[in-house]
């Protein structure tokens, strides 16, 4: 059943794709990301700063996964447990019946679908919560077809890093990071489309020079900088 793709998730994908952001660093990550979920069996974390363009990382990831890949995102907060986590999943995947986590991992074996759950906002996410998680991708061996991506800030970071010992090699950490001065100069342009008289080569220049690419950074001094 490697047959159509399926999204569904909590948050809804912006009307008008053609206005989001998209940065070639984000799309070789994506394309890393893809490369990830269809040869091995990993927790792939997703890490950034709050304000720092994880939503829209969430929104293009879905927008440019592999036809292959079922995906559906899901919003964590901070009083998600398990049972809601089951529940929401049996919601999105169709269930009939509540299953285990093990029950729809086998599902997915079974049909050979590859299915990647998003967990936005994951540092709300318990040591047990992803212990358990680790502990159920781990049973699929080297090649899975149940995946999970966390979307969180770097708090998460040291929870990840206590189960690394008991889940070797079983945990992929990738970063946003900052944008390079290309993607620093297109992600200004893009934001101030209105106002393009504002924008100069050398006033981008200095706004780089200032905020070295960072997506908070430039969020926060746009406004009183460029204008």
């Amino acid at each position: 059943m490697n047959g159509s793709r399926t999204v569904q998730h909590a948050k809804e994908l912006s009307d008008n794709h053609a206005s989001l952001f998209k940065p070639a660093s984000w799309l070789t990550k994506i394309e890393f990301i893809n490369q990830l979920v269809l040869g091995t069996n990993v927790l792939i974390s997703v890490l950034g700063e709050q304000g720092g363009g994880k939503s829209s990382f969430i929104e293009l990831l879905q927008m440019n996964l592999d036809k292959r890949i079922r995906a559906l995102s899901l919003a964590v907060t901070p009083l998600f447990d398990w049972t809601l986590f089951l529940s929401h999943l049996h919601t999105s995947l169709g269930c009939e019946h509540e299953t285990t986590l093990n029950e729809l991992i086998e599902k997915s074996r079974q049909s050979q679908t590859h299915t990647l759950v998003i967990l936005d906002d994951a540092q709300y996410l318990s040591e047990s919560f992803l212990d358990e998680l680790l502990n159920a991708l781990q049973q699929q061996g080297p090649q899975g077809y149940f995946h999970l991506c966390l979307v969180a800030d770097g708090s998460l970071t040291a929870v990840l890093n206590k189960l690394e010992g008991k889940y070797q090699d079983m945990i992929h950490s990738i970063e946003l990071g900052p944008l390079n001065e290309s993607e620093t100069r297109a992600y200004v342009k893009h934001r101030l489309l209105a106002h393009p008289e504002f924008i100069t080569d050398e006033l981008l220049k200095q706004f780089y020079q200032l905020t070295e690419g960072n997506i908070v950074g430039i969020n926060t001094q746009m406004p009183s900088f460029l204008i």
